[in-house]
């Protein structure tokens, strides 16, 4: 609960700033001011004399108790307007800052320019960064980046030399090279069973199998033209009764024509490239 004077100081600050005045709250400070008059009986001091022939005609003048004469009565105040409904809102920065500007004078003017300045010296910073990031990612012809290889980072350039080459991964870089038969990794399969689907993930099928072995060749729909595979008698007995190695398409492809081939040599071996069906080799 506020004091008396707590009461008056909140009265005299708002009239200060020109903000109108509860009347609840005037009408609770001349309650108070009337019962205090009531309860408490203070003697007077004695300030001043009046003027007079003698000390004893003289007159005392006494302290006056200090009341609120700022406030008028209730029936004289001016009609006041409705309380608005209190909100969260806050004033908005600019206006805080001015109203700081406007109370410390000068300075403040001087030291508020001086961090406008800077604010806005970043912001042209930050606006010439971002305009050149935009400026390099326009030298991809519209996309967010290269659109040639020749313009990578990790390209080795100086391995341009002539077209009969290929793009190889060395170094952290890629590079132009020459096919080497050394760096190509051939899948092989050793083979001890009768029966087997040639995949395409196969090149090299070792057939070692002292019987009679029957090996199929991957559907077209699997492979592409210029595909090749080898198939080897490794057992060296291909060449003997009931030791053949059969190879068959997936139907209905052929090989040059034919439902099967053959393979009855010991230690002989066959290659078939795919062109518009099988050929042998």
């Amino acid at each position: 609960m506020k004091t008396l004077e707590e009461k008056k100081l909140l009265v005299k600050m708002a009239r200060a700033f020109g903000q109108p005045v509860d009347p609840a709250l005037v009408e609770s400070i001349r309650r108070e001011e009337e019962l205090t008059k009531l309860l408490f009986k203070e003697e007077k001091k004695i300030v001043a004399y009046e003027e007079g022939t003698t000390f004893l005609n003289r007159k005392p003048i006494f302290e006056e108790p200090q009341v609120l004469t700022e406030i008028a009565p209730l029936d004289e105040l001016p009609p006041q307007p409705a309380k608005p409904a209190e909100t969260n809102l806050q004033p908005p920065k600019e206006e805080l800052v001015q109203q700081v500007v406007n109370v410390l004078g000068p300075k403040a003017n001087t030291a508020n320019n001086f961090y406008r300045d800077k604010e806005i010296e970043g912001i042209r910073k930050t606006l010439a960064e971002m305009m050149q990031k935009i400026s390099t990612l326009s030298w991809g012809g519209g996309g967010t980046g290269i659109v040639r290889i020749y313009d990578a980072d990790d390209f080795a350039r100086s391995t341009i030399q002539d077209p009969k080459q290929f793009v190889t991964w060395r170094n952290g870089y890629f590079q132009l090279d020459y096919i080497n038969p050394n760096e190509i990794v051939a899948n092989t399969v050793y083979l001890t069973s009768n029966t087997y689907q040639i995949t395409n993930d196969d090149y090299y099928i070792g057939v070692n199998v002292a019987s009679n072995v029957v090996v199929t060749l991957p559907p077209s729909s699997d492979i592409y033209t210029g595909r090749e595979f080898y198939v080897k008698d490794e057992s060296g007995t291909a060449g003997y009764p009931y030791r053949y190695i059969d190879i068959y398409p997936t139907a209905p492809d052929k090989i040059d024509n034919k439902s099967y081939v053959r393979l009855n040599i010991n230690n002989g071996g066959l290659k078939f490239i795919y062109r518009d069906g099988w050929r042998v080799i």
